[in-house]
C-alpha cells in the first residue's frame, strides 16, 4: 500500500517527541486530514520549551501517475512551496524534483505500525549528500470515551440548546430585580416565582 493511501486510512492528530542536530529535543504535533482526491493534508509543528515553535509546515501528500507519491511542502523556513517526489514507490522517501538554494533536502515519512508515524527532515549543504537532521515519532490520539455522567450531561445540554426552542429572560417585579428565570415558554409557566405581573426584559 502506498504511503498516501496508508495515511488516508489513519487520519487524526498525532502527538509525540523528537530531536534534531540543531533544534535539540522537541514536542511534535502532526494533524493528518483527508483531501477530496484521496490524498492527505499534513500539518506538522515542532515546539521546544526553551525556543517555542521551531518549525511549522503544511503539506499535501497525493498519489502520482507513475505510482510514486508526490509531496508539496510549505514550511516556515522558506517562502516557496517545495515539490518532492518519492524516490521509489512505497518507500516514503521524498527528494526535491528540482533542488534550489544552498541545501539539498529530503523528507522521510514512515508508518512503522498502525496509529504511529515518523517524520524526518534530511538536508545537506554545499553539495553534500543529505543526512538526517531532525525526526519526530508520533502516535495517533484516540477519542476519549465519555463517562456515564458526561454522557448524561451531554444529552441534557443537547436538549436545553436544541434549535427551535426559544429562550427568554424574565424578571418578577415583585421580587429582587436581580432574580432571573431562563427557559422555554412551558418551563416559564412552571417557574414558581413568576406571576401575571412578570414582564420580558431585553431582546
Amino acid at each position: 500500500m502506498s504511503l498516501s493511501a496508508d495515511l488516508a486510512a489513519s487520519t487524526g492528530t498525532y502527538f509525540g517527541t523528537g530531536g534534531g542536530i540543531e533544534s535539540g529535543p522537541f514536542v511534535s504535533r502532526i494533524d493528518v486530514a483527508l483531501l477530496p482526491n484521496g490524498g492527505v493534508a499534513i500539518d506538522y509543528e515542532a515546539t521546544s520549551i526553551d525556543e517555542g515553535v521551531l518549525h511549522r509546515e503544511h503539506s499535501m501528500l497525493v498519489a502520482g501517475p507513475d505510482g510514486r507519491d508526490r509531496l508539496f511542502v510549505a514550511h516556515s523556513e522558506s517562502p516557496f512551496v517545495t515539490e518532492m517526489v518519492e524516490t521509489e514507490p512505497e518507500s516514503g522517501r521524498f527528494a526535491q524534483r528540482e533542488p534550489f538554494g544552498p541545501y539539498v533536502m529530503e523528507i522521510v515519512i514512515e508508518v512503522p505500525e498502525p496509529g504511529r508515524m515518523t517524520y524526518a527532515w534530511w538536508w545537506g549543504a554545499d553539495g553534500n549528500a543529505p543526512v538526517e537532521q531532525s525526526k519526530a515519532d508520533a502516535t495517533r490520539q484516540q477519542p476519549k470515551a465519555l463517562t456515564g455522567v458526561e454522557k448524561a450531561r451531554d444529552r441534557a445540554g443537547s436538549r436545553a440548546f436544541r434549535p427551535g426552542r426559544p429562550r427568554r429572560w424574565f424578571v418578577d417585579r415583585r421580587v429582587d430585580r436581580g432574580r432571573w428565570c431562563r427557559g422555554s415558554d412551558r418551563s416559564l409557566r412552571r417557574c414558581n416565582h413568576l406571576q401575571d405581573r412578570s414582564r420580558r426584559v431585553g431582546p
